[in-house]
C-alpha cells in the first residue's frame, strides 16, 4: 500500500505543475512555453513573439524609446510573465535611467504585446497583453 502511494506522488506532482502552468498562461499571461512548457506544442506564443513598447512623456517631450541595454533582461522577464509589479518596476527603472541622462520625465508607459497570426492567412497582428503607467506620483494601472 505504501509503495503505491509513493508511486502516485510523481504523476500527481506533474499534474499539479501542469495545471498551475496552464492557469498562469491563461489568466496571468505567462508565456505558455515557460513555467513547465506544457503549452509549447500548442501555441506560437513564445518569447520571440512578444515585444515591449516604452512611451515616455515629460515637459515638451513625448516619445517612444528603445529599452536600454542595461534593462533588456528586465524587459524580457516582463515579456515572459507580465505581472503588474514587473511592469511597474521596469517603468520606474526606465524613468530613473532617463533622469540620470538629464532628460525630464513625467510618465513612463510600458506595454507588452503578443504577436498572433490569423488562422487562414497567417497575417501577424500585435495584441496588447498588459500595460502599466508610472508617473512622478507612483504607478497607475
Amino acid at each position: 500500500m505504501r509503495a503505491r502511494l509513493f508511486a502516485a506522488i510523481p504523476p500527481a506532482l506533474l499534474a499539479a505543475v501542469a495545471c498551475v502552468q496552464i492557469a498562469l498562461a491563461r489568466f496571468a499571461f505567462l508565456a505558455p512555453w515557460k513555467g513547465g512548457g506544457f503549452g509549447m506544442f500548442s501555441t506560437t506564443d513564445d518569447v520571440s513573439n512578444r515585444s515591449t513598447r516604452v512611451l515616455v512623456s515629460g515637459p515638451e517631450r513625448s516619445q517612444e524609446l528603445e529599452v536600454p541595454p542595461a534593462l533588456v533582461g528586465a524587459a524580457a522577464a516582463c515579456e515572459v510573465f507580465p505581472t503588474e509589479r514587473c511592469l511597474e518596476d521596469l517603468a520606474r527603472w526606465l524613468a530613473d535611467a532617463e533622469r540620470r541622462e538629464g532628460r525630464p520625465v513625467s510618465s513612463v508607459r510600458v506595454q507588452i504585446f503578443r504577436t498572433e497570426f490569423a488562422p487562414l492567412t497567417l497575417e501577424p497582428r500585435r495584441r496588447l497583453l498588459r500595460e502599466a503607467l508610472f508617473t512622478e506620483h507612483g504607478a497607475l494601472d
